[in-house]
């Protein structure tokens, strides 16, 4: 199985600046050399909501000590 890993907000940037510009999703797939997939749903995120990048980050895994129990330590 493939691995599937997130575009940067740069990488999101350039998706839609060549969106923009006219080029096709197949261009843009072919030029960055990113999943058809991603290029798409980074598309569609635009146009409909006018969203370009996402601000946020994950959170990742939660900590295994709580505040208490860092405490403790």
């Amino acid at each position: 199985m493939a691995v599937r890993r997130e575009l940067t907000n740069f990488e999101s940037g350039m998706v839609v600046g060549s969106i923009r510009m006219g080029h096709s999703i197949s261009d843009i797939v072919r030029e960055f050399n990113i999943a058809r997939s991603l290029v798409s749903r980074v598309c569609r995120e635009y146009l409909i909501s006018g969203i370009t990048s996402h601000h946020g980050q994950r959170s990742g895994r939660p900590p295994a000590l709580n505040d208490r129990d860092q405490r403790r330590l």
